[in-house]
């Protein structure tokens, strides 16, 4: 779960941005062109800004190894070739979605840089971003929807110091040529295609409700429940690094699924939109960064093989989750095992309608008391 703690980040960064001042106009700097760029700097005219790197070529090996020689401009790149080898096949990992059409953006407080779907590149001051892009930032993603130049780019905000601090464990240590940020970008894009699902139309628990807080707080102090979800977490995580056993865990998951729904119905329904949305898109997005490295037609048992590294290096048990948080990991776990033993995408017609991942992996078990 080391991921979740980048968001903090981000959010903070994003209120930087939202606030500099910038003119309406912007001019850009193209890899393909010679366009500058000029912010105020005390009446000084700043060099042409230009996009030198290869894009052709891995900007590097890795991310952890190499973590003291990445600047942006590499870090950027490597991202945006995961988002050309994935976005336009992403209908392939979650029926409908289509991202095609999709440029992939990272913004600090200084740059933003954008990469078309076309493999053009994009370099400019984030003053310069036009004050129409600004007001429809949402964190922690930003959705140029149809706004500049009419491309739709999705991308993330990240601190000018970033490459100053140490390597972050935010990163996956499972693929070391690729970064969280895509990650990131891939999840959040997810989140606006779900609202074509049916679920758009249901009342689930969020953060816009008056109430949100009151049942969050009371959610955290049902600890019971809490602990009921962490050995959930645990059977489905077992379930993939231990194959050889995964009946036997996922009949307990089965267990404590049935056990948590029964005895904590109020809890359960509480946290249900967080495991149909939350827990889709964290499944989807770890999906796409698998692919990202591996390609998407590596063979189905690599693909998994992949999965079973993440489970146990970059998803490592924390204590003390909240129960919408919970969502991200179960939805994720849930969703490798139900591509594990699928192969089409029928059950992701479900989870759109409302169902939840773990509910669809877990119906035809007997649940079954743990014996360890």
């Amino acid at each position: 779960m080391k991921k979740r703690s980048i968001y903090v980040s981000l959010t903070i960064t994003l209120s930087a941005l939202v606030i500099a001042a910038c003119s309406p106009n912007s001019k850009t700097v193209s890899s393909e062109g010679t366009t500058t760029s000029e912010p105020k700097t005390e009446g000084k005219k700043t060099s042409s800004l230009k996009f030198t790197l290869d894009k052709n070529k891995p900007p590097y090996e890795d991310l952890k190894k190499d973590w003291n020689s990445v600047n942006f401009d590499k870090y950027f790149l490597m991202g945006a070739q995961q988002a050309w080898k994935t976005w336009p096949r992403a209908g392939e990992i979650w029926q409908g979605a289509d991202y095609s059409k999709y440029g992939y953006a990272l913004s600090t407080e200084t740059y933003t840089w954008i990469a078309y779907p076309d493999k053009k590149i994009e370099k400019m001051y984030s003053k310069d971003l036009p004050k129409d892009i600004r007001e429809k930032v949402e964190i922690p993603i930003l959705f140029y929807k149809d706004t500049l130049k009419g491309k739709d780019i999705a991308g993330t905000i990240e601190k000018d110091n970033y490459f100053d601090q140490p390597y972050q464990d935010t990163q996956y240590e499972t693929l070391p040529k690729s970064t969280v940020h895509f990650a990131i970008s891939s999840h959040e894009m997810f989140h606006g295609f779900q609202a074509s699902w049916e679920t758009s139309g249901q009342k689930y628990k969020n953060i816009m409700d008056s109430d949100y807080q009151e049942s969050l707080e009371k959610s955290n102090e049902d600890k019971e429940a809490r602990k009921i979800r962490a050995n959930l977490m645990e059977s489905l995580r077992k379930a993939i690094v231990f194959p050889e056993k995964e009946k036997e865990y996922l009949e307990t998951a089965k267990y404590w699924n049935t056990k948590y729904q029964t005895e904590h119905s109020e809890d359960a329904e509480f946290v249900k939109g967080s495991d149909i949305h939350e827990g889709s898109a964290r499944y989807f997005d770890d999906a796409m960064s698998v692919r990202s490295v591996l390609g998407m037609d590596a063979p189905k048992d690599e693909i998994f093989k992949a999965y079973q590294k993440m489970v146990t290096l970059d998803f490592k048990e924390e204590k003390d989750i909240r129960g919408p948080d919970e969502a991200y990991e179960l939805g994720g776990f849930a969703g490798m095992l139900l591509e594990k033993h699928n192969d089409n995408l029928d059950w992701q017609e479900r989870v759109q309608k409302g169902e939840r991942l773990i509910d669809i992996l877990l119906e035809d078990y007997e649940a079954k008391l743990p014996t360890e």
